[in-house]
C-alpha cells in the first residue's frame, strides 16, 4: 500500500515517468539497488529524476546521501511537498533539528501555496506541524543539555578551586608546622 502511495504520489509526470519509478521500486524491492539509482539518474524528468535519488539513497541506509539529495532537489524544485517531506523527516533522523524546522515551515508554506483538496492540504499541514513540533522538543531538549553542561563546568571548576585552596593551605601549613619543629630542636 505504501509503495503504491508513493508511485502515485510521483506520477504526476505522465504514464511514462511513473513505469519508469516503478522499475525503480522494483528494482529495490529486488535489491538492485545500483540498478535502481541508475533508474533515478536516467529520468528525463528533473523533479523525478531528484526524488528518484532521494528515495534510492534512503532505502539503501545512507540517510546523509539521502537528506544531501532531497537539499540539492529543493534548490531546483524548492516548493515540492514530496522533497520537502522526505528531507524535512530526514532532518529529524538525523537529529539535525534546525535543518527539520526550517523544512517544516517551507513545507507548510508550500502546502498552502499548492492546489491542493481540503483533505491533501489538511494532511501536509498535519505533517508539516508534527515535524515543527519535533523538531522544537529536540531543540529544547539540545538546550536543556547544554543549560546542564554549563552547570555541571561550572561545579567542576569551583570543586577543583577548592581543591587548589584546601592543597595550598595545606602545604603551608605543613610548612609551619615542619618551621616550627626545626625552631624547637
Amino acid at each position: 500500500m505504501r509503495r503504491l502511495a508513493l508511485v502515485l504520489t510521483l506520477t504526476w509526470a505522465g504514464p511514462v515517468a511513473a513505469q519508469s519509478f516503478a522499475d525503480l521500486v522494483e528494482r529495490r524491492d529486488a535489491g538492485d539497488l545500483v540498478g535502481a539509482y541508475a533508474l533515478a539518474e536516467g529520468f528525463e524528468d528533473a523533479l523525478l529524476a531528484d526524488q528518484g535519488r532521494l528515495y534510492v539513497r534512503y532505502h539503501a541506509g545512507d540517510l546523509s546521501a539521502a537528506f544531501e539529495a532531497g537539499l540539492a532537489g529543493l534548490e531546483r524544485h524548492p516548493e515540492d511537498l514530496w522533497l520537502l517531506e522526505r528531507s524535512a523527516r530526514l532532518a529529524l533522523d538525523l537529529s539535525a533539528a534546525g535543518h527539520a524546522s526550517e523544512l517544516a515551515g517551507r513545507l507548510r508554506a508550500a502546502t498552502r501555496a499548492a492546489e491542493l483538496d481540503a483533505a491533501g492540504q489538511a494532511a501536509w499541514l498535519e505533517t508539516a506541524d508534527e515535524y515543527e513540533r519535533l523538531a522544537q522538543e529536540h531543540l529544547t531538549r539540545l538546550s536543556a543539555r547544554d543549560a546542564a553542561l554549563g552547570r555541571a563546568r561550572t561545579v567542576v571548576w569551583v570543586v577543583a578551586a577548592c581543591a587548589s585552596a584546601l592543597l595550598v593551605l595545606l602545604l603551608l601549613s605543613g610548612r609551619r608546622a615542619a618551621r616550627a619543629g626545626l625552631t624547637a630542636s
